[in-house]
């Protein structure tokens, strides 16, 4: 209600009630249920059960003052609700989903206040909320068992950004530069700290804070009148900050370093074609996993059709933000939307999943762009055709995801098959012996945790196995049959390997 009332001067720009607020509310909260209900059981796979804990902790937070034991992360309000879920539920992943979807709805909700109180038509905000509702690029984010962080890390720091310029004066009035609600500042702080608690690529709303800081202080006179200020309204984010590095210090949690390592940072090439993976991924309107298929398997008349798609749909937002009245508060929202990708940018290898980040941001632009669109539109058969495309872009969308989640509930379901079908065999294993799950060769394209082929389910998860075992004394590696070589095996290794017609398990050696 407080973050409501503040909205106010926005909303009656718009002339819309609180009870139509929370129409709207309701509205997409039905609309996102809608387009994820098929993946609220999808089952854990791959690096999902780096987060499962067997057995769970006795106490709900006690990865507050500890990394994940199977990961050098340190994401407590995660591993906190996983705790919860695998305590309470077991292997049942609804919870999990429930959680992810109900919280992306909500930032979907918080794009179309934002908007609204900045002013900005209503139209526009309803666009820009359906797009970070039913954008395909961020099915990875919701759908992952193990990826509550970056949806939590995306919504509390949004939130925090919100707040903050919620708390601050609009005009140029006496107390401008100047806390006006103290209420609103501080949720905003808070929210910057569970931010942090969240995921490390959260990091990156500290230089958003800043900048809103910097920039509401710019009409003071005076340059030590600025920068004091500036400098007092930044300190309890500072201290925030320092004290999340402190706690990761205490608890031994190292830092990124540069390397080789697909998480490790590289200053290269890789910036360029991370950010340039990222901005295709936020305008192609159909799914990364069809076009990373069209593009593997040379189909060239259908990346055509992805390219021409992904251009006309660029070009209409860039055409309706030129022409919004806003565009100076836009240049803002889209450098937000670039820095928001960093640390992550920075890796050797990123995937869709860190887009989150920046799906705010972009659902600002891509709503003002075609809101604006659609209310330059004069005749009635333009406005028909123009409001027609908007459409089959969002069911385009929701195609995608429906294609992401029939892959990722397979997967899940693969896994589980796997895994009970690799059981009976751990016993034979020797101790400081060799488990070897023997892939068949395939033809069959990957892609990210969607496209994923035999045994490479349970990569990055292997130690799943391990657990299902209740020992540690062996070793557990995905080989592929065709790199296989002999004289790489000990004699008693245990190779199992997976028959491509019934999909069971048999022992080969």
């Amino acid at each position: 209600m407080l973050l409501l009332n503040q909205i106010r001067a926005g909303v009656e720009t718009n002339r819309i009630s609180r009870k139509v607020l929370a129409s709207y509310f309701a509205a997409l909260g039905l609309i996102g249920f809608a387009i994820y209900f098929g993946g609220i059981r999808i089952k854990y796979y791959s690096d999902d059960f780096l987060f499962y804990f067997d057995p769970p902790p006795a106490n709900l937070f006690h990865y507050f003052l500890r990394a994940n034991p199977s990961h050098p992360f340190y994401r407590p309000l995660e591993a906190t609700l996983l705790v919860i879920a695998q305590r309470f539920f077991g292997s049942d992943t609804l919870l999990l989903h429930l959680t992810s979807i109900t919280v992306h709805v909500m930032l979907a909700w918080l794009v179309l206040l934002a908007m609204l109180r900045y002013r900005f038509p209503r139209n526009a905000a309803v666009m820009g909320a359906l797009f970070m509702l039913c954008s395909e690029a961020n099915a990875m984010a919701v759908l992952n068992n193990d990826a509550f962080s970056q949806v939590a890390g995306a919504f509390f720091g949004f939130l925090s950004i919100l707040l903050l310029g919620c708390s601050l004066p609009e005009d140029e009035s006496t107390d401008a530069g100047g806390v006006r609600h103290h209420a609103y500042y501080l949720l905003s702080v808070f929210a910057f700290g569970m931010s942090l608690l969240s995921k490390e690529t959260s990091t990156f709303f500290i230089v958003a804070i800043t900048c809103v800081v910097l920039l509401n202080r710019s009409n003071l006179k005076g340059w030590s009148t600025r920068l004091c200020g500036s400098i007092i309204q930044i300190s309890p984010y500072a201290a925030v900050f320092a004290m999340y590095f402190g706690l990761r210090l205490f608890l031994g949690l190292q830092g990124p370093s540069f390397g080789s390592y697909r998480y490790n940072f590289h200053f290269g090439l890789n910036i360029f074609r991370n950010l340039l993976m990222f901005a295709f991924e936020a305008i192609v309107p159909v799914s990364t996993v069809s076009t990373n298929t069209a593009l593997k398997t040379g189909n060239l008349p259908f990346l055509i059709l992805i390219g021409v798609s992904s251009v006309v749909f660029a070009s209409a937002v860039a055409y309706g933000v030129f022409r919004s009245e806003r565009r100076r508060l836009l240049g803002l929202v889209a450098i937000f939307a670039i820095l928001s990708l960093f640390p992550a940018v920075l890796m050797n290898q990123v995937s869709e999943l860190y887009l989150y980040n920046a799906m705010p941001f972009i659902s600002v632009i891509a709503g003002t762009g075609l809101g604006k669109l659609i209310e330059l539109t004069k005749t009635r058969s333009t406005k028909c055709f123009v409001v027609t495309a908007v459409g089959l872009l969002f069911m385009s969308h929701v195609a995608a995801i429906r294609t992401k989640t029939i892959l990722m509930s397979h997967n899940g379901e693969m896994a589980a098959t796997l895994l009970n079908a690799i059981q009976p065999h751990l016993q034979s294993i020797p101790r400081n012996g060799q488990l070897v799950l023997l892939n068949p060769v395939s033809h069959e394209v990957e892609y990210s945790v969607f496209r994923m082929n035999g045994f490479n389910v349970l990569d990055d998860g292997l130690g799943r196995v391990k657990q299902i075992a209740g020992r540690n004394d062996f070793d557990v590696r995905i080989v592929s049959e065709s790199a296989l070589q002999k004289d790489e095996l000990s004699g008693d290794a245990v190779v199992l390997a997976l028959d491509t017609e019934t999909g069971g398990v048999y022992r080969k050696r």
